[in-house]
């Protein structure tokens, strides 16, 4: 009976999921029409290169709605979206600690839905003529002939020094709480501290030399907050060097001093970013060379100010990069790197204690291919590292263990992209895409590198088809991988299979007349996503001989989401149903279901009002305990942009939750109002001053009861915060 009730995928057969899908693609291209998209511009595209400091603007057609979702940016293939800023007309870019990348590479704009599909809206080229943080050391591009360009050094004009500081101080305080009972009492009920953020800009161009240095701290008057307090506690300086990075060019050669990124090899050192030194030497136009010394973990502070201080917590690297076709750098690259690195259990910044002293020592090779028109894109990589974990006797204890050997281990990746199609042109507005990606990789058991964080013991095989007809994306993935690769008795292997489809449908496109789309349809996404985790049992005595003892499990998620624009009202439906299905052996009534419905309502009910009532109900199944709990959440939002300077937000949101059998309940609650005032005053560069006021108010509460073991308790708090900033300069 079990068996009979268990629930089943309904899309079974992933090889016919993707003929259906290719046959999808080419039978409804008759459906679509045109389609109102945004079009994205920008202050670099066309530019005979930026520095590596501009500001990068990306401009947009018509603002976002929230029925469009959210942006994100992609410079190369590094994630910027969290460090936007918004504008009147789209987000910037300020590359403040990390520079941009030398030479040319590609800015890729997504437009990322409420269901959480990605869809690429723009690929902007970008060309960086004054890096300042050359890693490669690839020439940089003149984009109207496509060869490699003067050194930005002999194109420069002199110019003195220039300083651009940054100054902003601020008081936040809470001069009202209460709180219910008081064993619930924080901390400190009301404080009062004083904040300080500066940022100091320089720079100095001479005929054949080039220096840019920027220098940031923080401060706060309370210890506690203070940058290093968890590693030094009341030692811990209340003023401290949050990051730095000082950038010398003299000619061809380029120096970095401060919070560098180093490395593109995958599993030896892949973008390593801490406190350092990078030296990057264009040897030629087909050959560059780049050194660094980097710190062992990030690290913050005026100690260790270059980060080469501690030879035992130090990884040293370097890079030596071949275009083979010099005309065209990044067409077809070879890069060969080596490093040195050892690492003491020390803690870093932003992470928390390493056990045990490690080191490694390893090269690798990296070959990137594609050809002019970018239609076939090829990487791999192959890694051989030795490593080393010395006896730490603050783990052995004088317990007499086995030593940890010396282990050289191996590491190999290559991802090939096709496009099959691209931009083929459909009906008037429309274009066709379709690519295919192949992903394999191997790391052998036991390989590690103190530079890359990477999964020993692991081999994968990964298949993606990517297709997109105007607005409708469709992307199928096959993913399958499985460990213990030297099949090792008393290790468990996990054979792992992973098959995934997403698609996203603007119906309201889809069905709308030639250039305006229809009101009433809406905006349908839709993703699956299955996997089957099965260890392999073995025939000798191993502690997993027995088929009991093996674990067998297929979990399945599926997400769908409806949204609706209709003037100035919105509305949308989600629903998201979980489902983990345990097949080992002796355990079959261990299964799990998870139920989400999800409702929100939104209208602009003025130019400065918008109001959201959002409305959840959840329900969660425990089969082997035979157990049910719901949970049902609703929300008001009000943004109140009651002038230019003032706004007024305020969130009121409620929770229930407790099981079928009533044997538990939950209640919470919560008001939080907040009230913001913005004045500036600007009168020439060295003469700008802009103060923030804001008073926010929170009223938060909770109710757990529980028979099953017999209490009933109450908490509740009140806090009024005021905070107040001048930012100068």
């Amino acid at each position: 009976m079990k068996t009979l009730c268990r629930f089943r995928n309904p899309i079974r057969g992933w090889n016919r999921l993707v003929v259906v899908a290719l046959l999808f693609l080419v039978t409804s291209t008759r459906l679509f029409g045109d389609s109102s998209e945004i079009t994205v511009g920008s202050n670099f595209v066309g530019t005979a290169g930026v520095a590596a400091s501009t500001p990068l603007d990306i401009v947009l057609s018509r603002p976002l709605q929230p029925s469009d979702g959210r942006l994100a940016v992609f410079i190369g293939l590094t994630d910027v979206t969290s460090l936007l800023v918004e504008t009147t007309n789209g987000v910037r870019y300020a590359p403040s600690v990390l520079p941009l990348p030398a030479g040319p590479s590609e800015v890729a704009v997504y437009l990322v839905s409420v269901g959480g599909e990605w869809k690429k809206i723009a690929n902007l080229p970008l060309s960086v003529a004054d890096p300042v943080a050359a890693i490669t050391g690839a020439p940089t591009l003149d984009p109207a002939s496509g060869a490699p360009a003067a050194p930005a050094s002999r194109r420069r004009e002199r110019s003195g020094p220039k300083v651009k500081p940054n100054l902003t101080v601020g008081l936040k305080s809470q001069p009202a709480e209460t709180h219910f009972p008081d064993t619930a009492r924080p901390p400190r009920t009301t404080f009062a501290d004083a904040t300080l953020q500066g940022d100091l800009q320089t720079s100095w161009t001479l005929p054949g030399f080039d220096m840019q240095n920027q220098f940031q701290v923080v401060g706060s008057s309370f210890r506690s907050e203070a940058l290093r307090f968890a590693q030094r506690g009341e030692s811990a300086p209340k003023v401290d060097l949050s990051s730095y990075l000082v950038s010398v060019q003299m000619g061809k050669a380029r120096l970095l001093a401060g919070h560098v990124t180093f490395g593109s090899s995958r599993h030896l050192i892949n973008a390593f970013g801490t406190r350092g030194v990078s030296l990057t030497v264009p040897l030629r136009s087909w050959v560059d060379f780049s050194l660094a010394a980097l710190n062992g973990t990030s690290i913050v502070g005026w100690d260790n100010f270059l980060g080469v201080a501690n030879r035992q917590h130090q990884i040293v690297s370097g890079i030596l990069g071949f275009e083979l076709i010099p005309k065209r750098p990044g067409g077809t690259r070879v890069e060969l790197s080596i490093l040195d690195g050892s690492l003491l259990p020390l803690a870093g910044f932003n992470q928390g204690v390493i056990t045990d002293t490690e080191k490694s020592r390893g090269q690798s090779a990296r070959f990137i291919a594609t050809d002019k028109a970018q239609r076939i894109r090829i990487e791999g990589g192959y890694t051989r590292s030795l490593f080393d974990n010395p006896v730490d006797p603050l783990l052995t204890l004088g317990q007499d263990v086995v030593p940890v050997r010396e282990t050289s281990r191996n590491a190999r990746y290559a991802d090939v992209t096709v496009d099959i199609l691209q931009n083929r042109r459909i009906g008037k507005t429309n274009t066709l895409n379709l690519s295919v990606t192949y992903r394999h990789e191997q790391v052998d058991p036991l390989f590690r590198s103190v530079a890359a964080f990477t999964q020993a013991d692991r081999i994968q095989h990964q298949a993606e088809i990517n297709s997109s007809i105007g607005p409708v994306n469709i992307l199928v993935s096959h993913l399958r991988f499985h460990n213990n690769l030297d099949d090792v008795a008393s290790v468990l292997t996990i054979l792992t299979r992973r098959d995934a489809l997403a698609a996203a449908v603007p119906f309201s496109t889809l069905f709308g007349q030639a250039g305006k789309s229809s009101r009433w349809w809406p905006t349908l996404s839709y993703t699956i996503d299955q996997t089957h985790a099965a260890g392999r049992p073995y025939s000798v005595l191993t502690g997993f001989d027995s088929v009991s003892q093996v674990p067998d499990q297929m979990s399945t998620n599926q997400n769908a989401n409806l949204e609706w624009q209709v003037q100035r009202f919105r509305w949308g439906y989600r629903f998201n149903r979980s489902f983990q299905d345990n097949r080992q052996s002796g355990r079959d009534l261990a299964d799990l279901r998870n139920l989400v419905s999800g409702f929100s309502f939104g209208v602009n009910a003025r130019s400065n009002l918008d109001l959201t009532y959002e409305l959840n109900a959840e329900g969660a199944r425990n089969f082997e305990l035979d157990q049910t709990n719901r949970l049902w959440r609703s929300s008001v939002n009000i943004n109140w942009r009651m002038t230019k300077q003032a706004a007024l937000v305020a969130i009121l949101s409620g929770t229930t939750s407790g099981d079928l059998k009533q044997l538990n309940r939950s209640r919470n609650g919560e008001v939080d109002l907040q009230w913001s005032y913005r004045l500036g005053y600007s009168k020439g560069e060295w003469n700008r001053v802009q103060t923030q006021v804001s008073i926010r108010y929170a009223n938060r509460y909770s109710r757990i009861s529980d028979a099953l073991f017999g209490f009933n308790n109450f908490t509740r708090f009140q806090t009024l915060n005021v905070n107040l900033t001048f930012t100068f300069f």
